[in-house]
């Protein structure tokens, strides 16, 4: 199952990263969070995009049922790519190189928000439908310590609830 989706799932990372949304190109950054909009549908999610002055959009995609919920918080915007003259080939041009993918955004966070998406879909084609729901937050300011967050969810508190949280590079509470 994985060999005959890694090309579509290449692609699909090829796409993304060539984004280059970086904070100080709106229109990068409403096109990387209208393609992850688009995205989210396609997985079949409601679809819900937050806006207020001065901050890019929070896309909100809601998929499966049940009785818990389990967020993950992820992020769309990117570090600059500079110094440009480090970059081997252009970092909004992905190159794929040795079998690895190169581009800005491949790792933190477009190289983590969608494997968790082809998860969903594996399991709902490997097992059926999902046991609970999961819910994407995927913003555009985590890069620079996501300033219009907190008034994005005070439009909808609710999407401040959850049984879980997935969240890159965070850690493991134990406790």
């Amino acid at each position: 199952l994985v060999a005959e989706r890694l090309p579509t799932w290449t692609e699909e990372l090829v796409q993304f990263c060539s984004f280059p949304s970086e904070q100080d190109d709106p229109d990068a950054l409403e096109g990387a969070a209208d393609w992850t909009a688009e995205r989210l549908r396609a997985l079949g999610a409601a679809i819900d995009i937050v806006r207020v002055e001065g901050a890019p959009p929070l896309v909100v995609g809601e998929v499966g049922e049940g009785p818990r919920t389990l967020t993950c918080v992820q992020h769309y915007d990117v570090q600059p790519a500079v110094p440009h003259d480090l970059w081997t080939t252009p970092a909004y041009a992905p190159a794929i190189r040795d079998g690895r993918l190169y581009a800005r955004g491949a790792t933190d966070n477009k190289g983590e928000f969608l494997p968790r998406l082809w998860a969903l879909e594996a399991y709902r084609d490997a097992v059926g439908p999902l046991p609970c729901r999961v819910r994407f937050l995927v913003e555009g300011q985590e890069e620079t310590g996501s300033g219009g967050l907190d008034a994005l969810l005070d439009l909808s508190p609710r999407l401040r609830e959850a049984d879980a949280a997935l969240i890159e590079g965070g850690g493991l509470d134990l406790t």
